[in-house]
């Protein structure tokens, strides 16, 4: 049985995750949601900005790839 990372203070966090490799967004999202945040993936620039436009959820922190497609930064 494989023991339960600890949250680090994280139970509850809303995380806007962006990432373009659905992969690392897949396994970044398992890992987030494992320390009980509330994650929501994004794969490209303009979801993650569509998902902003929702004023009923607001991110607590932003995660983003630096290199995502089209040439647009995570910074």
């Amino acid at each position: 049985d494989m023991e339960r990372p600890r949250g680090y203070g994280l139970f509850g966090t809303k995380v806007l995750l962006v990432e373009n490799d659905v992969e690392v967004l897949q396994a970044m999202t398992s890992l987030l949601e494992r320390w009980q945040c509330l994650v929501r993936p994004a794969t490209s620039t303009d979801a993650a900005l569509e998902m902003l436009g929702d004023t009923d959820w607001v991110p607590d922190i932003v995660i983003a790839d630096q290199h995502l497609d089209g040439g647009d930064l995570g910074t």
